[in-house]
């Protein structure tokens, strides 16, 4: 993939994670490891080969090398992302409510 290529709108969430983990000039594997547990968890990646994630990431530690690398970055994922993605119906979670009606946190 050339950088005047579009990138896929999981490429331009890869590329935010990336931005946001080397955000301290470093990416460690623990970093990568946890970006590929968020691709395999996340309903936006469903179907989305596991095998592209190191790619992507280091075509965007490339892209950042170069000058205004950090603005080309986010021009290409501004380019691509919608203001907001839409998830399935079958991603619905329901998450325990606790509040001033659930003072002990239970969760019921």
């Amino acid at each position: 993939m050339s950088m005047n290529e579009p990138i896929s709108v999981q490429e331009a969430l890869i590329y935010v994670m990336v931005i946001v983990s080397a955000s301290d000039n470093q990416m460690t594997d623990n970093e990568l490891a946890t970006i590929g547990d968020m691709i395999k968890m996340l309903p936006v990646f469903n179907g989305y080969d596991g095998n592209r994630i190191i790619p992507a990431a280091q075509r965007c530690g490339d892209i950042l090398q170069e000058d205004n690398g950090l603005q080309l970055v986010l021009e290409l994922v501004g380019d691509v992302l919608p203001a907001k993605l839409p998830l399935p119906q079958s991603s619905a979670v329901r998450l325990p409510v606790t509040g001033p009606s659930d003072p002990l946190g239970a969760g019921i």
